[in-house]
């Protein structure tokens, strides 16, 4: 389950960046606008500022304190059912530090 909730926070923040890089194009009609406009471009699917609640429950976490747990539960899904009910430390280990690079805002950032 919170693997689809941070798929879809990542699909909300591409939505936000689509919207905004769709504007930022325009300021590039404006000569010295053409390096803000790429900065902009370049953030806008993690901002690290996020004044709305309703936005921010949208959005993935500024970081991600729960990776380990996430991958524990997502390494016990998808392992055979024949081995041991305590997975592997180290698949935990690398993805953890996966989801926590993908789906921690301030890392993107």
């Amino acid at each position: 389950e919170l693997m689809r909730k941070n798929d879809r926070q990542n699909t909300f923040g591409q939505f936000l960046s689509a919207t905004i890089s769709s504007r930022a194009v325009l300021l590039q009609l404006v000569p010295g606008m053409t390096a803000p406009a790429l900065l902009f471009v370049g953030l806008s699917a993690s901002p690290i500022f996020v004044y709305s609640a309703k936005l921010r429950e949208n959005l993935t976490p500024l970081i991600l304190w729960e990776a380990w747990t996430v991958a524990s539960q997502h390494v016990r899904v998808t392992s055979v059912s024949g081995s041991s009910g305590k997975p592997a430390t180290w698949k935990v280990a690398l993805i953890s530090c996966s989801l926590f690079v993908r789906d921690s805002r301030l890392v993107r950032y």
